[in-house]
């Protein structure tokens, strides 16, 4: 398996009985600490946490796995857990130094408007030592309490990387089929899930960014996205977005080459539009006119 894809996070409910509790958590932490020496890994890659379910009036606990740690303890005791599993993350790795974010980011913006929120993210990058690093830059579509949510982000000891988190009743919805009708001959169900998850991922980056992975490794910019120009209103939100940052000389050779219209008149035009912004109505500053 390629080492830049991954199940990068693993969650399952833990039993609300006291003594199932304690065993679960027994039994779960064994086969995590025996993964983790395995792999040479920090011990710190889990966590217990717990959190009031407002539709069950009472508190639920999880135990989350994350980082490579997760991988190998999905493919290895995945089995014991089926009935448990509350949340995978599938990891893949873009394979460019850099992607450029605000480009980036003003295509999914203008794809999902109206449809779906986008947030760019830029924090300083935060070593804790064994445990997992936080901040950096990047991009999530999806609200914070989305059952499927969407990263695109580098870390700064990290390339350029891309995730699908997938979680609560949803999840199941999803998982539950596949436990049903078993995996194909030839695949453990572990792998039938994983390989099943990782297309899902592929497929949900490519519908909400019109940019499948290999696209974002090649460079490819905003103008070569694979919007619906079906659909005026995100059309014309791009238009607007690629119009916004052409220089004056750019926007003027434009409307020349498009317009019968002699120069004079495309620069009395293009002088108007600049005029209808906002910042050019805003109170003029003190002494403006002196010496006039």
């Amino acid at each position: 398996m390629d080492s830049a894809t991954r199940i990068d996070y693993v969650s399952l409910r833990v039993p609300f009985d006291a003594l199932d509790k304690a065993e679960f958590v027994r039994d779960a932490t064994e086969r995590i600490t025996s993964t983790a020496a395995d792999l040479g890994a920090s011990l710190k890659c889990y966590r217990i946490v717990s959190y009031f379910d407002q539709g069950l009036k009472k508190h639920v606990a999880t135990l989350n796995i994350w980082g490579p740690v997760a991988d190998a303890f999905f493919h290895t005791h995945s089995q014991h857990y089926w009935a448990d599993l509350y949340r995978l993350d599938y990891r893949e790795g873009i394979n460019a130094e850099t992607l450029n974010w605000d480009e980036f980011f003003r295509l999914v913006k203008a794809k999902n408007k109206g449809k779906m929120r986008v947030d760019l993210i830029d924090s300083p990058y935060r070593d804790k030592g064994d445990k997992r690093g936080t901040g950096g830059t990047g991009l999530i579509i999806g609200a914070p309490d989305s059952a499927r949510k969407l990263s695109y982000y580098q870390r700064a000891k990290e390339g350029p990387a891309f995730e699908y988190q997938f979680l609560g009743g949803e999840f199941r919805k999803w998982l539950n089929p596949l436990l049903r009708d078993g995996a194909p001959e030839g695949y453990t169900m572990p792998e039938w899930v994983y390989l099943q998850l990782q297309s899902l991922a592929r497929e949900q980056g490519r519908r909400k960014t019109g940019l499948t992975l290999a696209d974002l490794e090649a460079g490819i910019s905003v103008p070569a996205a694979d919007l619906d120009y079906t659909e005026p209103e995100q059309v014309l939100t791009q238009l607007d977005l690629l119009w916004s940052v052409l220089p004056n000389e750019a926007q003027e050779a434009f409307l020349e080459a498009h317009t019968t219209a002699a120069p004079e008149e495309i620069a009395d035009a293009v002088e108007r539009v600049r005029f209808v912004r906002e910042e050019d109505w805003l109170e003029e500053p003190e002494g403006f006119w002196e010496g006039a």
